[in-house]
């Protein structure tokens, strides 16, 4: 019995911390304040409005973390975009329009914005034949912009204009 409990309390915490439970924790939250409402186990008010107080402020954390993560992630992507070397790889793919663009696999700044989602890579072969492959071992392939790219393209060039 004392592993049951423990187990539960267990996922209880889970539920609580970890972000993908949001929804759950919400939901459960609801359910403990109309069982409170409404008085349905009068013997465990104290426990039913305890847990659902913990739900309320997990919840609350849990999306004020969320709603951070959110802006930080946009700064971050705003910042790359305002970069010079960022802004015209995104300049030549956004010309483009949609046709893939050779860049060096190795390239730092491509490698960066592929993680970030801004450019997609669209084959491992090169689009054209480039007689630029050296002892190191560059490999060229095709890159296309993303929907995330554009938004910030476009927001950075509304920036560079004022």
């Amino acid at each position: 019995m004392c592993f049951f409990m423990a187990s539960v309390v267990s996922k209880f915490i889970d539920i609580c911390t970890e972000y993908k439970y949001v929804p759950l924790s919400f939901i459960l939250g609801v359910v403990f304040l109309v069982s409170y409402c409404l008085n349905i186990l009068p013997g465990y008010s104290g426990w039913i409005f305890t847990i659902f107080l913990i739900l309320l402020i997990s919840f609350a954390f849990n999306l004020c973390h969320i709603l951070y993560r959110q802006h930080k992630i946009d700064k971050y992507m705003k910042s790359l975009a305002s970069d010079n070397n960022y802004f015209n790889i995104l300049c030549k793919l956004h010309k483009a329009d949609g046709s893939p663009v050779d860049f060096d696999n190795r390239n730092i700044y491509i490698s960066t914005l592929q993680n970030a989602g801004m450019i997609e890579l669209k084959s491992y072969l090169p689009v054209e034949f480039h007689k630029g492959f050296d002892s190191v071992g560059h490999e060229y392939s095709g890159y296309t912009i993303s929907y995330l790219g554009e938004k910030y393209l476009k927001q950075e060039l509304l920036n560079r204009k004022r």
